[in-house]
């Protein structure tokens, strides 16, 4: 497993991406997004998931999202016709719209998900418009919606 990170850390850093792949483990995302809003937190699921009005696919995880979270579902940084990334200047607009600080360079971003795949899709498309300091929650709902010692948030505790 390490072999295989550490070829993808190198592949990342090749093609001038930076360190891409940095990973959050559930107790620095509830400190650093829900205890102390040190960081921004980005969630690539579905809305009905991130707000917790659709029912989880996996048993036994709860519904909702990580507190002070932002939801751009994955396939709203993607040409739906092309299946490649909307320019820069898309992406950035559909980042914003969620209520992602872009410019606010002082704050990292946490890039969160079902399982830690299409956060990575965030992550990619924020390198796209300027943020190479995006860290992926890899543990994402998975971990997350099965712990009893973090907080959810859900759109009826709003």
């Amino acid at each position: 497993f390490f072999q295989a990170e550490d070829g993808i850390r190198e592949l990342v850093r090749s093609r001038g991406l930076g360190d891409v792949y940095k990973r959050q483990t559930a107790e620095s995302v509830k400190k650093d997004v829900c205890e102390t809003n040190a960081k921004q937190c980005v969630d690539a699921r579905p809305k009905g998931r991130f707000e917790g009005t659709t029912p989880e696919p996996r048993a036994g995880l709860a519904c909702g999202c990580i507190p002070n979270s932002k939801n751009v579902p994955f396939p709203e940084v993607l040409d739906a016709e092309t299946g490649k990334f909307k320019d820069a200047e898309r992406l950035k607009q559909v980042f914003q719209e969620a209520g992602m600080e872009l410019d606010n360079q002082s704050k990292k971003i946490v890039a969160t998900c079902g399982t830690g795949v299409t956060a990575c899709i965030l992550t990619l498309g924020m390198h796209e418009v300027g943020r190479d300091d995006v860290e992926v929650y890899d543990g994402s709902w998975c971990e997350w919606g099965s712990r009893s010692d973090v907080p959810v948030k859900t759109a009826a505790s709003t």
